[in-house]
């Protein structure tokens, strides 16, 4: 799953380009042709995030052997944006959603290409390449609610789910792609042509340069600091249970940091010399059963509760994230072992992106109006503390223990909090709360 995968409103007083509900009636077909552009450039943007953090996974593991040092390229991503949802708060309100998501891509694309510098002037190592991440971590940190904003500004009416799904879909095919590409490149070419192929994908977001133009639309009345975003939450059971499940499905995915040292042990058991392409492939079947979640979420709507959705999806990635420790800690052999634990993350990464991509529809579709941007940006808050947090952890235990020791440790206590918990107040409440995202 994308390092980048970001927060993703329906409602009956407000439409979808709106912050603030006072653009009622507006034409959202005009936006047609911003949907299909927003799609194109999310695909290719995320094919060479994909690329680079395959490469840069696979760089910092193979210098230091560390699962604790891998994950720390999440640490560097997501932990300076702690410190910046007021400031995002304020640059959504001021600025709008487009012009943020546009500023964002130009200036990553200038950040990228540091390590591009680095790695082709031989001066490329784990330490600056951390430091890159944590600039990225800053400028992700000041832009985290363009995504939901920008979303909900050209999604057809009533069809935010099924846009929801769609990007999620395209997130994981370029996600698969970039990730086996990612490999090939960086063996047969190495890490500078990986970093300068990223740069270069930032490029088509240039494309929502149109929507800048739209008028910001301004705020009538108070409108509640980003302080308020934990009152909101307390005085609402239903966006506190999404974030409460949006927290662990974050916990679980955070499995991912183990997959360099999983590829590491299979490359060693068939005596191969290099794990990055046995990394690459592990990765994208991480993440290829996202390309099933847009017709998931479209079969799904209306039909049945996002709350049940929800709980069967966090049921079965825990479980087979249980399945896969077990299957890599007997003595198979290294060709058993890598096709059965590709064929078990492909219905994990289904699973975990339909999730994800289901909570961040209810929290689009119950966050209020004139705290949407506040609420978001707090949404988003949740992967920053999170996935961090959580891969560090799985990291520190494989490094003490072991890989599938620590995938058992997160796994079980995950799978027992599905069958026994959490409290039937909060299930009830996003029950509750997914009946208004089905309407």
């Amino acid at each position: 799953m994308s390092f980048r995968a970001s927060i993703r409103h329906h409602s009956t007083d407000f439409d979808h380009g709106d912050l603030t509900g006072t653009q009622v009636g507006r034409d959202h077909e005009r936006f047609a042709s911003m949907r299909r552009n927003y799609l194109v450039s999310l695909f290719i943007l995320e094919l060479g995030w994909a690329m680079i953090t395959m490469a840069s996974s696979f760089f910092i593991y193979a210098q230091s052997g560390s699962v604790a040092a891998t994950g720390l390229i999440v640490v560097c991503l997501n932990l300076p944006s702690l410190l910046l949802p007021g400031a995002a708060t304020s640059l959504a309100r001021r600025f709008g959603g487009p012009t943020i998501w546009v500023m964002q891509a130009g200036v990553e694309f200038i950040i990228t290409l540091i390590p591009v510098a680095l790695s082709a002037t031989g001066n490329l190592n784990t330490t600056n390449l951390l430091m890159f991440f944590l600039l990225l971590g800053i400028l992700i940190g000041l832009c985290a609610p363009s995504a939901g904003l920008v979303r909900r500004m050209i999604a057809a009416p009533g069809q935010l789910p099924e846009f929801n799904g769609q990007a999620a879909q395209a997130v994981a095919l370029a996600t698969v792609i970039g990730l086996l590409a990612g490999g090939a490149v960086y063996t047969a070419l190495g890490p500078t042509w990986v970093f300068a192929l990223g740069a270069l994908s930032l490029l088509p977001a240039l494309s929502l340069l149109g929507l800048t133009k739209e008028p910001v639309p301004h705020i009538e009345g108070e409108v509640e600091r980003f302080r308020g975003v934990f009152e909101i939450r307390r005085n609402n059971p239903g966006l506190r249970a999404v974030c409460m499940f949006t927290g662990l499905s974050v916990i679980i995915a955070s499995y991912v940091v183990t997959l360099p040292a999983l590829a590491q042990m299979i490359a060693d058991d068939a005596g191969m010399d290099s794990s990055a392409g046995i990394q690459s492939l592990l990765q994208a079947s991480s993440v290829v059963g996202g390309l099933f979640v847009v017709m998931a979420m479209r079969k799904a709507h209306g039909r049945v509760s996002w709350g049940l959705v929800q709980r069967i999806c966090f049921l079965i990635a825990a479980s087979g994230l249980v399945v896969i420790a077990i299957i890599a800690h007997r003595d198979a052999s290294p060709l058993i072992v890598i096709s059965l634990t590709v064929l078990l993350l492909i219905p994990i990464g289904f699973a975990l992106t339909l999730d994800q991509s289901i909570l961040a529809t209810l929290m689009q579709a119950g966050a209020p109006a004139k705290s949407r941007a506040s609420v978001l940006t707090g949404y988003a808050l949740i992967p920053m503390i999170l996935a961090p947090v959580g891969q560090e952890a799985i990291g520190i235990m494989a490094d003490q223990f072991s890989v599938t020791s620590a995938l058992i440790i997160i796994a079980v206590p995950a799978l027992l909090l599905v069958l026994v918990g959490p409290h039937l107040s909060l299930r009830k409440a996003l029950d509750e709360l997914s009946d208004v995202a089905t309407d």
